[in-house]
Protein backbone atom coordinates (compact mmCIF):
# COMPACT_ATOMS: atom_id res chain seq x y z
CA UNK A 1 0.00 0.00 0.00
CA UNK A 2 1.47 3.35 -1.02
CA UNK A 3 1.37 6.65 1.12
CA UNK A 4 1.02 9.57 -0.34
CA UNK A 5 3.23 12.83 -0.03
CA UNK A 6 1.65 15.43 0.88
CA UNK A 7 2.57 16.91 -2.38
CA UNK A 8 0.39 14.45 -4.08
CA UNK A 9 -2.58 14.64 -2.00
CA UNK A 10 -2.25 18.60 -2.81
CA UNK A 11 -2.23 17.56 -6.41
CA UNK A 12 -5.71 15.67 -5.51
CA UNK A 13 -7.25 18.18 -3.87
CA UNK A 14 -6.76 20.57 -6.15
CA UNK A 15 -8.12 18.44 -9.12
CA UNK A 16 -11.93 18.16 -6.51
CA UNK A 17 -11.93 21.62 -6.51
CA UNK A 18 -11.89 22.01 -10.17
CA UNK A 19 -14.58 19.51 -10.53
CA UNK A 20 -16.53 20.62 -7.81
CA UNK A 21 -15.93 24.34 -7.54
CA UNK A 22 -19.31 25.06 -5.10
CA UNK A 23 -19.70 21.93 -3.62
CA UNK A 24 -17.84 21.07 -0.52
CA UNK A 25 -19.29 18.11 0.34
CA UNK A 26 -18.84 16.46 -3.07
CA UNK A 27 -15.18 17.90 -3.24
CA UNK A 28 -14.52 15.80 0.51
CA UNK A 29 -16.13 12.65 -1.25
CA UNK A 30 -14.11 12.87 -4.13
CA UNK A 31 -11.21 13.54 -2.69
CA UNK A 32 -11.53 10.21 -0.37
CA UNK A 33 -12.07 8.13 -3.22
CA UNK A 34 -9.33 9.49 -5.00
CA UNK A 35 -6.80 8.77 -2.15
CA UNK A 36 -7.66 5.34 -2.01
CA UNK A 37 -7.58 4.54 -5.14
CA UNK A 38 -3.97 6.37 -5.32
CA UNK A 39 -3.30 4.22 -2.20
CA UNK A 40 -4.64 0.82 -3.28
CA UNK A 41 -3.15 1.04 -6.82
CA UNK A 42 -1.94 -1.96 -8.14
CA UNK A 43 -2.81 -4.13 -5.46
CA UNK A 44 -4.71 -7.62 -5.99
CA UNK A 45 -8.81 -7.24 -5.06
CA UNK A 46 -8.45 -9.48 -2.06
CA UNK A 47 -6.01 -6.54 -0.11
CA UNK A 48 -8.31 -3.86 -1.34
CA UNK A 49 -11.16 -6.04 0.04
CA UNK A 50 -9.05 -5.94 3.48
CA UNK A 51 -8.23 -2.44 3.80
CA UNK A 52 -11.71 -1.58 3.97
CA UNK A 53 -12.57 -4.35 6.02
CA UNK A 54 -9.75 -2.99 8.68
CA UNK A 55 -11.05 0.33 8.49
CA UNK A 56 -14.37 -0.88 9.56
CA UNK A 57 -12.77 -2.35 12.34
CA UNK A 58 -10.94 0.69 13.49
CA UNK A 59 -14.63 2.69 13.77
CA UNK A 60 -16.44 0.46 15.34
CA UNK A 61 -19.36 3.00 15.98
CA UNK A 62 -19.76 4.02 12.21
CA UNK A 63 -19.02 -0.04 10.83
CA UNK A 64 -21.53 -1.60 13.07
CA UNK A 65 -24.40 1.20 11.65
CA UNK A 66 -23.26 0.70 8.15
CA UNK A 67 -22.98 -3.39 8.57
CA UNK A 68 -26.93 -3.88 8.64
CA UNK A 69 -26.48 -2.07 4.60
CA UNK A 70 -23.88 -4.38 3.87
CA UNK A 71 -21.24 -1.50 3.43
CA UNK A 72 -17.67 -1.28 4.12
CA UNK A 73 -16.39 1.89 5.62
CA UNK A 74 -13.03 3.32 5.47
CA UNK A 75 -10.44 5.62 7.26
CA UNK A 76 -9.54 8.86 6.31
CA UNK A 77 -8.20 10.72 8.66
CA UNK A 78 -5.15 12.29 7.42
CA UNK A 79 -7.48 13.03 4.43
CA UNK A 80 -10.06 14.80 6.40
CA UNK A 81 -7.21 16.44 7.98
CA UNK A 82 -6.36 18.15 4.63
CA UNK A 83 -9.62 18.68 2.96
CA UNK A 84 -10.51 20.53 6.63
CA UNK A 85 -7.54 22.76 6.32
CA UNK A 86 -7.98 23.70 3.06
CA UNK A 87 -9.93 25.51 0.39
CA UNK A 88 -10.32 25.26 -3.20
CA UNK A 89 -7.84 27.79 -5.34
CA UNK A 90 -10.08 30.01 -7.38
Amino acid sequence: MKTLTEQEKQVLWEEVCKEFPDDRTMQEVHFARWVHHETLRGLPDSDKIEFYRQAGKRHPKTADAHKLRGQVLTSMNSADQLASSQTCPL
